[in-house]
């Protein structure tokens, strides 16, 4: 008989230590749940962290400019390739013999002899006047300011056939020629009339063979066509600009002049192959300020009268009225370009504002009233910010809820409060067990809602954001926070009481639990399982036994036996 008792004391402690083992192993699996849970989450966040860090190294511009320079690449590559492979047809032949005969003709002819005689240097002096430099001094004065060399033409964005070529800036216009011209019998030239703005597009980047540009934001044709008419006086290339139709000058001779089919771009680039952009563009823009071409003040010349007829009557108030046309659309230009600007710095006013406000609440020492918030919403929409969390952030006090609410009331947050609360929702109210799961803890939440948006993820301060707004939101799932400071989503209609009552009833039955048993039991993770014994320990309802064991919580016998 003592055998046998002692055999079933044995049998029975080593049953005790089976479960005991279970219990460790059942522990050690949770831990390591909980461990690949929070690898999760700091591979969200480092994933997130890379995000950012690749959106600010590579912004949309940046990728913009590496498809232009691969679309130059591609389409040089291309007359390289066409150049190389491709082969004369038989009219380039027959053209190419003719010019070659034609060259022979003409060495075989004679060269005239050098004069003796002093040539004048009258028509030399007119040929100048007619294109546009020199004269007596004025508005009519065109001069050299600089030159550069190694000059490639873009008509936008897209590159032409105009390259190496040489630009030169004067008073009045650009000019572009050709490098191995003998002479300016061929060139485009551009009014400065014509130019609204310039800036430098730097070279470089990750396409190392990028050339540097200046970019040259142009009128529209109606208001270089206004510009122009409102000259205070013509200048003598102005009239090509305004008739393409006339193709003879006054007196009989060819004209110098044509105007190019218009385009559809705004703007055009001027490429840098060597060095000077910056010295250019510098250049560029004091002439711009300056607005020789704009001079009122004409010289007299010997044999002309200083009378300027345009300056009454009919003609002074079309010139006006051109003048005020002209003012109006630089003014449109201009208020475009500013509110591009500033839709681009309006991350910045934002955060100037909140800035604003917490200072303000920090000088008056306490909350802002009624009053002083409308006066700062008003200073606000001033400077053309409307956002709320300013005005949250000002007048929040101490007793607000808990866990930073009211922190940021965004409608990003908002509608990730809706989200949020559409996938838990089902969730939590679909009960696998008699007290139900009507919570869940929120790195399980944040899991939860990073798998339901694919690539579009979240970071963890937005999904505490999002808690924050569920209660103002009205939605079904709020947040709470444990004294241990556990955070868990739960539904609104949790009844506190009637949760310790069901895990009091369960410990009951079961005699003693501890949190892993009540995890198994229930469905619930196994952080909350122990937060709600705890909270059972607290309300009376159960009393602890702390030992090598683990944490066993049993029955109240003191209150429910008393």
């Amino acid at each position: 008989m003592l055998l046998l008792k002692k055999k079933r004391c044995l049998e029975k402690f080593m049953e005790q230590a089976n479960q005991q083992m279970a219990n460790v192993q059942q522990l050690i699996n949770d831990v390591e749940f909980a461990q690949v849970q929070l690898q999760v989450v700091n591979g969200l966040k480092a994933g997130n962290q890379a995000l950012k860090e690749l959106h600010q190294l590579m912004s949309l511009s940046d990728v913009e400019q590496i498809l232009e320079d691969t679309r130059e690449s591609v389409a040089y590559q291309k007359e390289i390739d066409e150049a190389i492979a491709g082969s004369l047809t038989p009219q380039d032949t027959t053209a190419v013999e003719q010019e070659l005969d034609d060259l022979l003709l003409s060495l075989d002819k004679e060269l005239p002899d050098v004069p003796t005689h002093e040539i004048s240097a009258n028509r030399d002096r007119d040929e100048v006047e007619h294109r546009g430099f020199g004269g007596g001094g004025g508005a009519d004065e065109e001069s050299v300011v600089l030159q550069q060399s190694g000059i490639r033409l873009y008509d936008g964005p897209n590159r032409t056939s105009f390259e190496n070529g040489v630009i030169k800036l004067t008073t009045h216009r650009l000019i572009w020629t050709r490098s191995d011209a003998y002479e300016d019998t061929a060139f485009l030239a551009l009014p400065l009339a014509a130019v609204l703005n310039v800036r430098v597009e730097e070279g470089g980047g990750l396409v190392r063979s990028r050339t540097p540009k200046i970019v040259v934001r142009l009128l529209t044709p109606a208001a270089l066509h206004n510009a122009l008419t409102s000259l205070p006086h013509p200048l003598p290339w102005t009239e090509r600009w305004l008739s393409e139709s006339d193709r003879r000058s006054q007196d009989g001779r060819s004209s110098m002049y044509s105007v190019v089919a218009q385009s559809s771009e705004n703007h055009i680039k001027l490429g840098f192959t060597r060095t000077g952009h910056r010295e250019f563009e510098q250049a560029l823009q004091e002439v711009l300020v300056a607005k020789v071409w704009a001079a009122s003040v004409r010289p007299t010349r010997p044999g002309h009268s200083s009378r300027s007829y345009g300056s009454v009557g009919i003609g002074a108030i079309e010139k006006q009225q051109a003048a005020r046309i002209v003012r109006t659309d630089q003014s449109l230009e201009e208020a475009f370009d500013d509110l591009n600007k500033l839709m681009s710095r309006a991350r910045e006013m934002v955060a100037l504002s909140r800035t604003l406000a917490k200072r303000s609440q920090e000088v008056k020492g306490g909350d802002l009233t009624t009053n002083e918030t409308a006066e700062l919403r008003a200073a606000m929409l001033s400077m053309g910010v409307m956002d709320d969390s300013v005005i949250a952030d000002s007048r929040a006090s101490s007793n607000s809820a808990a866990v930073y609410m009211g922190k940021s009331s965004s409608s990003f947050h908002t509608q990730l409060a809706k989200q949020l609360s559409d996938l838990l929702t089902p969730l939590l109210s679909n009960p696998r067990g008699s007290s139900g799961t009507g919570c869940i803890d929120l790195a399980s939440a944040y899991c939860r809602l990073n798998r339901a948006r694919g690539m579009q993820l979240v970071s963890p301060e937005d999904l505490l954001r999002a808690c924050c707004l569920l209660e103002r939101e009205h939605l079904p799932i709020r947040l709470k926070r444990f004294p241990s400071g556990l955070l868990v989503l739960q539904l609104a209609t949790e009844n506190e009481s009637r949760t310790l009552e069901s895990t009091a009833r369960i410990i009951e039955e079961r005699s003693s639990l501890t949190a892993d048993e009540l995890a198994r039991f229930t469905g619930v993770p196994l952080l909350l399982a122990r937060e709600r014994l705890l909270a059972v320990e607290e309300a009376g309802l159960a009393c602890r036994d702390d030992s090598v064991a683990g944490l066993r919580f049993y029955p109240n016998r003191f209150l429910t036996e008393a």
